[in-house]
């Protein structure tokens, strides 16, 4: 049996990571919009992307080349927090909030 190509393969697993926003967008959203519900939601979608692209990187790289070790971890909260008070500063700003 052949071995699929790897960057083919990673397109599947990222089609499969992708696949439950289908009926996010159909159904749950407008579902949710505009309610208590909303952040909720978000936070068991973004858990759900987090795991699952932990879970395809895993697969092919270590925990140290993904960037999850002293350094990379903390570049990556350093953009992450940056990133959160861009949006939080923006939602203040337009009245969003």
């Amino acid at each position: 049996m052949r071995k699929s190509h790897l960057g083919v393969s990673a397109l599947i697993e990222l089609g499969l990571l992708c696949l439950p926003s289908i009926p996010a967008y159909i159904w749950l959203w407008p579902a949710v919009s505009g309610t208590e519900l909303l952040y909720p939601v978000q936070c068991l979608v973004y858990a759900y992307v987090l795991c699952g692209t932990l879970f395809i990187g895993l697969r092919r790289w270590t925990w140290g080349q993904l960037g999850l070790n002293r350094r990379g971890i903390g570049l990556s909260l350093a953009c992450g927090t940056v990133l959160i008070a861009e949006r939080l500063l923006a939602q203040l700003a337009l009245g969003l909030w």
